[in-house]
């Protein structure tokens, strides 16, 4: 059963950090290379991030220049030398429909989030 489990998670760990896309050798799939960083929503100041079941978080809870606790998290085009104590690396996958069914599956679903948004407007009236 273990080994079950440890067939259906990648961790792509054979992707190197400067690439910005790569297929993944273990599982075959497209994987994006990003670099993030976060800032204090208030003073904008950089702030040390982690990355933590998948989402990125602050170290600290709060801000250390002015005690705020929401931030914001920036995606950087280009990683400079300055940046790179507060940016995080992140693998990310993108979904791409492989199978025809997949493509009709997402078609309907759209057609139906179409047609349910045309019934609330017309209620509306």
């Amino acid at each position: 059963m273990f080994n079950l489990l440890k067939k259906a998670y990648c961790k792509h760990e054979k992707i190197p950090p400067d690439v910005d896309f790569a297929y993944c050798p273990d599982c075959g799939k497209l994987v994006y290379c990003n670099w993030y960083m976060i800032r204090c929503a208030c003073c904008n100041i950089k702030r040390e991030a982690v990355l933590k079941w998948g989402k990125i978080s602050p170290v600290t809870k709060f801000c250390m220049n002015c005690g705020e606790k929401k931030f914001e998290v920036i995606k950087l085009e280009k990683l400079t030398f300055i940046d790179l104590k507060f940016a995080i690396y992140k693998k990310e996958i993108k979904f791409e429909p492989k199978k025809l069914q997949d493509i009709f599956y997402i078609e309907n679903i759209l057609n139906f989030q179409q047609s349910y948004s045309c019934k609330l407007l017309l209620a509306e009236k």
